[in-house]
C-alpha cells in the first residue's frame, strides 16, 4: 500500500503507522505533512504524539493546525503543555484548535490558560474557550469563581457566562456579588448566569438588579426572574412593564405572561396600549397565556389594528383562549394582507378545532404562505365531509407535500390510493413525502385494500431515487409483500 492509500485508512495497521511516522519526519512538502498529521490523528496511535508535538512548531500554519487537532483526537496528556503553548500561536485557527483539543483532554492544568482566552481578540476562540471550560467543569469551578475578580472586564464577563452554563451551586453567591460589578457587561452576564441556574437565592438580588442604571442589565434581570418562576417575581415584573426602556417592557410582558397568573391581567391590558408595537404584541401573547375570557373582545378588536405585529400576536392569543366567539374573527384573519397574520390565524383555528374553521382552512391551502400549517391543522380535524376538497387540493402542485402529510393522518381507504398515485409524481421530494405518508399508515393488514395496486405503482418510482425506493420497500414490508 502506498503512502497516499495510507492517508485514507481509518483502521490501525502496524505497517501503516510506521510508514506514516517515518514520512512525517522526512517529508518536505507541507501539504503532504498536513495529510500525514491528519491520518495519524485519525488512527489515534500514541506513538505519533511526540512527532505531532514537534509539528506544532512547523513553519506552515496549516500543518500546525492539523497537528493540534490530531493531538486532540489522540487525547494523550503528554500533549497538554505543548497545546497550552499553542494557545499563544499568532494564527487564530491554531489557537482555536488548541482550545478544542484541550477541551477534549480535560486536564486541569489547562483551566487557567483557557480562562485567559476569554479575552482573545478572535470571537471564535473566545466561544471555544467557553465550551472547553464547560468540558473541564469538575476542576474549573473554583478557578472560574476566583476569576470573577480578574482585572480584565472581558474575562470577568466570560467567566460569569461559563459559570451559568456549568450551573454549579457553589457559584451562586459569587455571581450575586458580580451583580455589583463596575462594568455593565459583567453585571449582565451575571444576571443571565443566575437565571440559567434558577436558584431561589438569586430572586432578591435580581429584583434589586431591576434598578440597574443600564437597560440591558435590567432586561436580563427580567428574563432571569422569568426563568426562576418564583411566586415573589410577579410584582416586580409587573412594575417592569412601566420601565423607561421598551426592551425591558417587552421582556417583562413576556415574563409576566409565562407566569400565567390571573393577577397580571389588568397590568397586561395596560401594556397592550403601550406606545411600542413590539411591547403590545408581547402583551397580546401574554394575555393569551393567561387564558382569561374577559380579554376576548379586546383581542378580537386588535385583529383590526393597523400594525400587523399586533394582529399576529392577537391571533396567537385567541388560539390559546379557545372561546367560540373567536372563530369567525379568526376565519376573517385568514384573509389578512400579511402572511404572518394569516399563518397565526390558521394555527389558532387548528387549536380551537371548531368545525366552522375546517372549510376556510381547506381554502387557505391555496395560499402557499400558510399551506403547511393549514394542512397539519386539518390532520386533527373532522374529515368525513371534507374528503372531496382535500382530494381536490392534492391536485395543486404547490401543496402536494403538505396534503400528503395531512392525508397520511386521515387514514382513509380512499386517500391511500391517492398517496400511491402521488408516488408517480415527477418531483423527487413529493415522491418521498408520499412514500413516508404511506409508511405511517397502520391499517394495511386489516382494511382489505388490494395490495397489487401498491406493487404496480411503486414500480413506477424511478430507481435512482434511492431514498424513495427504500421508504417504499419499508411500506411493502409492512404489508408482507416483496418489492418488485
Amino acid at each position: 500500500m502506498g503512502i497516499s492509500n495510507t492517508f485514507r485508512s481509518s483502521t490501525k495497521n502496524e505497517k501503516d503507522v510506521k510508514r506514516l511516522l517515518k514520512a512525517l519526519q522526512k517529508e518536505r512538502n507541507p501539504e503532504v505533512r498536513q495529510k500525514i498529521a491528519e491520518a495519524l490523528g485519525n488512527l489515534r496511535d500514541r506513538r505519533a504524539v511526540e512527532l505531532l508535538i514537534a509539528a506544532l512548531k512547523d513553519d506552515n500554519r496549516h500543518v500546525r493546525v492539523v497537528s493540534i487537532i490530531a493531538l486532540g483526537n489522540i487525547q494523550d496528556r503528554k500533549a497538554v503543555n505543548p497545546l497550552i503553548e499553542a494557545l499563544k500561536d499568532e494564527y487564530a485557527y491554531c489557537r482555536e484548535g488548541a482550545v478544542i483539543s484541550l477541551g477534549k483532554i480535560k486536564d486541569e492544568k489547562a483551566v487557567e490558560p483557557l480562562i485567559q482566552l476569554l479575552k482573545d481578540r478572535d470571537s471564535y476562540v473566545r466561544e471555544k474557550a467557553v465550551w472547553a471550560l464547560k468540558e473541564t467543569a469538575t476542576s474549573a469551578v473554583y478557578p472560574l469563581i476566583d476569576a470573577l475578580k480578574n482585572e480584565d472586564k472581558r474575562i470577568r464577563a466570560g467567566v460569569a457566562r461559563v459559570l451559568g452554563i456549568i450551573r454549579d451551586e457553589r457559584a451562586v453567591t459569587p455571581l450575586i456579588e458580580a451583580l455589583k460589578d463596575d462594568h455593565e457587561d459583567v453585571r449582565e452576564a451575571a444576571a443571565q448566569a443566575l437565571g440559567n441556574m434558577r436558584s431561589e437565592k438569586a430572586v432578591e438580588p435580581l429584583i434589586w438588579a431591576l434598578e440597574d442604571e443600564t437597560s440591558y442589565v435590567r432586561k436580563m434581570a427580567v428574563v432571569s426572574l422569568g426563568e426562576i418562576k418564583n411566586t415573589r417575581v410577579l410584582e416586580p415584573l409587573v412594575l417592569a412593564l412601566k420601565d423607561d426602556s421598551e426592551e425591558v417592557r417587552e421582556a417583562a410582558a413576556r415574563a409576566v405572561g409565562e407566569t400565567r397568573d390571573v393577577r397580571a391581567l389588568d397590568p397586561l391590558v395596560l401594556a397592550f396600549k403601550d406606545e411600542n408595537s413590539t411591547v403590545r404584541k408581547m402583551a397580546a401573547r401574554a394575555l393569551g397565556n393567561i387564558e382569561d375570557k374577559r380579554v376576548v373582545e379586546l383581542l378580537i378588536q386588535a385583529l383590526k389594528d393597523k400594525d400587523s405585529s399586533i394582529r399576529e400576536g392577537s391571533a396567537q392569543a385567541l388560539g390559546n383562549i379557545k372561546d367560540e366567539r373567536v372563530v369567525e374573527p379568526l376565519i376573517q384573519a385568514l384573509k389578512d394582507e400579511t402572511s404572518n397574520v394569516r399563518k397565526m390565524a390558521a394555527i389558532s383555528l387548528g387549536k380551537i378545532k371548531d368545525t366552522r374553521g375546517m372549510e376556510p382552512l381547506i381554502h387557505a391551502l391555496e395560499n402557499e404562505w400558510i399551506q403547511q400549517d393549514a394542512a397539519i391543522i386539518i390532520q386533527e380535524g373532522e374529515y368525513d365531509k371534507l374528503m372531496e376538497p382535500l382530494i381536490h387540493a392534492l391536485e395543486n402542485e404547490w401543496i402536494q407535500q403538505d396534503m400528503a402529510r395531512a392525508l397520511a393522518q386521515i387514514k382513509d381507504e380512499y386517500e391511500t390510493e391517492l398517496l400511491v398515485q402521488t408516488l408517480r409524481d415527477r418531483e423527487r421530494n413529493i415522491q418521498k413525502i408520499a412514500a413516508q405518508a404511506l409508511r405511517n399508515l397502520r391499517k394495511f393488514d386489516t382494511m382489505g385494500y388490494p395490495r397489487t395496486l401498491f406493487l404496480g405503482q411503486i414500480q413506477d418510482v424511478e430507481y435512482e431515487n434511492r431514498k424513495v425506493r427504500r421508504i417504499a420497500d419499508e411500506t411493502l414490508a409492512k404489508m408482507r409483500v416483496t418489492s418488485p
